[in-house]
């Protein structure tokens, strides 16, 4: 009985432990005016275990496609000791770096780094949490589709590829897959 104690405790330290990594929520940007070009970035941020992170803020001007935007005249809550809290702010001169540029696909992402956290794959992508209506909107679904709620996400980073066959087989230990091939996509997984 002792033992289990002891050993229930110890789990419970470990989990307790753990790394979390920092969220970044609630971004968002927009142009001062027209003559001056500056952009202002708003954020919060938190993380569970109160480290000081690394702040970087990235921008795109395709939508998000690539995110390889000039961004070097930048300043406030960004690069490294930045602390959790609500309301960071970021000022890009953006005209400084690029005068007389329009661009109407502009994005920004804003990324903390607790330096405990795993590394993300160039092959992750980034999701943005957000909070969205579930349920029937519209009024003509299942009863089960019924009563709409609000549900929160929390931002995550998914691959950008299927997971190949052999990929599943190296983790998981097996293959569920009908249409065998290592280089295929695993499918019969739910």
């Amino acid at each position: 009985m002792r033992r289990s104690i002891v050993f229930l405790l110890i789990l419970a330290t470990l989990s307790w432990a753990q790394n979390h990594a920092p969220e970044v929520t609630n971004v968002t940007f927009s142009q001062r005016n027209y003559s001056s070009y500056k952009v202002d970035i708003y954020y919060d941020l938190y993380d569970v275990d109160s480290d000081a992170m690394t702040v970087t803020m990235q921008a795109s001007n395709d939508a998000g496609q690539t995110w390889n935007v000039s961004r070097s005249q930048i300043s406030g809550d960004v690069g490294d000791n930045i602390t959790s809290g609500t309301g960071k702010h970021i000022v890009w001169d953006f005209g400084a770096e690029h005068p007389d540029t329009y661009w109407d696909q502009v994005q920004v992402k804003i990324t903390a780094d607790d330096g405990y956290s795993p590394p993300v794959s160039n092959d992750m992508v980034y999701v943005q949490g957000g909070t969205f209506t579930m349920g029937d909107t519209w009024g003509d679904g299942d009863s089960d589709e019924r009563s709409t709620h609000n549900v929160m996400v929390n931002s995550f980073y998914m691959g950008k590829y299927e997971v190949t066959q052999a990929q599943y087989q190296e983790i998981m230990g097996n293959n569920p897959s009908s249409f065998k091939g290592d280089n295929r996509p695993v499918e019969s997984v739910s």
